[in-house]
């Protein structure tokens, strides 16, 4: 455990790694770094501990459960697992940066209020360290993310990260141990998962054991995935099974390395009971001085209608319903965005279609 720890703090402090430092996959990591989980040396009377785990309704009742730290807008709490969910280059990245420093800095964004502070680790697969950095700079506010960038892990110690292995899993988790890191940001699940088979659920347990072991840490995780052509996560759907909340980024135009614009929905709720959890269309804009102002403005019936359609609400009924309008009012916004030049959505029988 002590030389993981050693390694993670090396990293961070950006102290470079001798060869034999550097070993992530060594075949005793897994354990060293899991202190938490039973020793599997000792024989568990299972049924036992069943028992000693269960109890009455009345007891569950009266049972005095500490309330989870919210971190954000009353929806993004202490232990949750989030997907983060767009096409590649919708501004998945601003709006993750946006968030991450909004926690680190205990702040409000765009229409959720600020949560309780705490401290969050960014760990980067893709983008270029020099845009990173002028992001961070822009974006900053008044907070202090830890930044884990994988080409300043390959610099330093000659080898990509990759959350497939467990040595890269459990170094991550006895660096959040060692910083006390409360939020871990992955961005993405195709750069930092190189070579995993998207459509291959057995291929994400893994991957899905270990966030369901830092939630038993209370440790928060928002990971970023790209999505396909027809809007949804690419791959398989196992990874939306455990997750807490999952927003939808849609594009209003194409990203660029100053600016964006797209509309969030959450496309599953959060569990908590949330404010403020509709759409929102969000502007991100770098000024000559390199600050970024964000904005946001509840988003039009017409642009829910459009994103609801792309993620497979496609009978007045099912919209008329998550929309909270009446069904003669989804066949009026239909027909104007049908109309529009080009057309925004077309229909097929009792169907709509996203163009």
């Amino acid at each position: 455990m002590s030389e993981i720890l050693d390694i993670s703090d090396k990293v961070i402090q950006g102290v470079a790694l001798s060869h034999t430092e550097f070993v992530p996959d060594a075949p005793d990591a897994n354990s060293q770094a899991r202190s938490h989980a039973p020793n599997s040396s000792q024989e568990i009377d299972y049924g036992a501990l069943l028992q000693k785990a269960t109890m009455t309704s009345t007891q569950l009742r009266d049972m005095e459960i500490p309330s989870r730290t919210d971190y954000l807008g009353g929806w993004f709490r202490e232990g949750d697992y989030g997907l983060l969910i767009a096409e590649r280059g919708v501004g998945k990245t601003w709006m993750a940066m946006a968030l991450a420093n909004a926690i680190a800095a205990g702040k409000n964004i765009g229409p959720w209020a600020a949560g309780e502070g705490a401290k969050v680790l960014y760990v980067d697969g893709e983008m270029p360290l020099e845009l990173a950095q002028s992001r961070d700079q822009g974006l900053c506010l008044g907070g202090e993310l830890l930044y884990l960038h994988e080409a300043q892990v390959f610099k330093l110690g000659g080898k990509p990260m990759n959350i497939r292995h467990d040595g890269w899993r459990d170094g991550l988790t006895a660096m959040c141990n060692a910083e006390d890191i409360k939020v871990i940001v992955l961005d993405n699940l195709s750069c930092l998962a190189s070579g995993i088979q998207e459509n291959d659920a057995l291929e994400w347990e893994s991957i899905s054991n270990w966030i369901l072991e830092l939630r038993r840490m209370d440790i928060s995780v928002l990971m970023l995935h790209h999505a396909g052509r027809n809007g949804q996560a690419r791959g398989t759907s196992k990874r939306e099974d455990i997750a807490s909340w999952v927003i939808h980024l849609r594009a209003d135009q194409c990203a660029a390395d100053q600016s964006a614009t797209f509309t969030s929905r959450f496309a599953k709720n959060p569990r908590s009971m949330a404010k403020n959890i509709g759409d929102y269309r969000w502007e991100f804009r770098t000024n000559e001085e390199g600050a970024v102002t964000i904005s946001h403005t509840a988003a039009s019936v017409r642009e829910r209608m459009v994103s609801l359609i792309e993620d497979g609400f496609t009978s007045a009924t099912e919209l008329a319903e998550v929309m909270e309008i009446s069904k003669g009012r989804v066949s009026q916004v239909a027909r104007e965005l049908m109309n529009e030049d080009p057309p925004l959505i077309t229909k097929n029988g009792r169907e709509y279609r996203a163009c």
